[in-house]
């Protein structure tokens, strides 16, 4: 049972990380709504928290006007200012090269795993 879900988003608190979690293999614009997401980081922030894994290893598709890239550009508008971090973990074949490609990870830092994405934002110092 999570602390906040839709029928696409899971979101969990897990030893003072927010672990928000894709639960579709492929992102559609009409279905999976980007204010749903946003949503769910804005009421996390609210509630205090500020160390956040994105964890997409549940997608296996993407295209550039939506998905991984619009999901990356969200979390980086809500939470900026905001003193939060952020890290991305579990991308996999087409999503993770369309990230790192589009240099996104300079901001938000990818992870193979959620173990060490979540080392890295519980190891961050926070504003």
């Amino acid at each position: 049972m999570s602390d906040n879900e839709t029928n696409w988003i899971d979101s969990r608190l897990e030893d003072g990380v927010r672990i928000v979690t894709i639960t579709v293999g492929r992102l559609n614009p009409k279905e999976h709504l980007r204010k749903e997401f946003a949503q769910t980081l804005a009421e996390a922030v609210a509630a205090g928290d500020r160390r956040f894994v994105l964890d997409l290893s549940q997608v296996r598709y993407t295209n550039h006007t939506y998905g991984i890239l619009q999901l990356a550009f969200t979390a980086g508008n809500v939470l900026h200012g905001t003193g939060s971090r952020i890290a991305v973990c579990g991308l996999k074949g087409h999503p993770r090269r369309a990230y790192l490609f589009s240099d996104i990870e300079q901001f938000i830092p990818e992870f193979r795993t959620k173990r060490r994405a979540v080392a890295h934002v519980s190891q961050a110092v926070l504003a």
